[in-house]
Order: C-alpha cells, then sequence, then structure tokens
C-alpha cells in the first residue's frame, strides 16, 4: 500500500472537515472519481494492507457531507449510486462489528445469542399460530 495515497486521502479529510465549505467546494470541483473506485474495488478484508486507503476514502466521503450542504449532497448522488454507498457502509459496519468480536473472543457467544434469540421468536411464533389455529 501507498504510505503516501493513505496520507493524502487523511489530509484532504481533515480539511473539509468542520465542516470547511470552502475546501468541501474546492475538492468537489474537482473530478473525483478514482476516490469512488478506491471506495468500491478495493477488498472489504480488515487485516488486508489496502483496507485502510478503502476506509479513509469513505471517511472522505463522508466529511464531503458534513454540514449537509444540499448542492454537495447532490454532487455525491450523481457521481457515486447512493445504494453502492449505502451497500459500503453496511459491508463496513458489519465486517468491523465481526472483526472486534472476534477480537475480544466474543463471536461464538454472540452467535450463540442472535441464533437462541431467533429460535425462541420462531417458538413463540408457531406456538401463537398453533393457538389461534385451536381457537
Amino acid at each position: 500500500m501507498s504510505p503516501l495515497v493513505l496520507a493524502i486521502l487523511n489530509l484532504l479529510n481533515e480539511l473539509v472537515t468542520g465542516p470547511c465549505e470552502v475546501n468541501q467546494q474546492t475538492l468537489m470541483s474537482k473530478p473525483i472519481l478514482e476516490l469512488y473506485q478506491i471506495m468500491t474495488r478495493l477488498p472489504d478484508n480488515l487485516d488486508h494492507d489496502y483496507f485502510q486507503l478503502k476506509e479513509a476514502s469513505l471517511n472522505l466521503v463522508f466529511s464531503l457531507t458534513e454540514g449537509f450542504n444540499v448542492k454537495f449532497m447532490k454532487e455525491i448522488a450523481v457521481r457515486v449510486t447512493p445504494s453502492i454507498l449505502q451497500n459500503q457502509i453496511e459491508r463496513l459496519v458489519k465486517k468491523q462489528y465481526i472483526h472486534e468480536l472476534l477480537k475480544d473472543n466474543q463471536y461464538r457467544s454472540k452467535v450463540r445469542e442472535t441464533l437462541e434469540h431467533k429460535l425462541r421468536k420462531r417458538l413463540l411464533e408457531n406456538g401463537v399460530k398453533k393457538i389461534k389455529e385451536a381457537v
């Protein structure tokens, strides 16, 4: 991974955060298609060297939306499909959550809790359904 590219993305992120509308406007006036390509094409593996670039590019997109400037929001929506952005966010959050659980050795217990909850819910729903059928 190129530390220079990561440093540039992090610097740009700091420059537009605040929000700093002047810097946001300057960056949005440039063709930044590469930013979206980094965000969507690099691997989702949290341990991969390039993941930091993906995360930094996604953070920069978030920073560009800070302040909810309608013009910037429209510009971002034109440049990247909102469903792709949503998908990237969801995948990142899920992977980071699982990564943290694995790091804390809680993954198996959380999976077991989730499965037990789903099973209890299903059993309850089936029980209610049988009671309604019997009545």
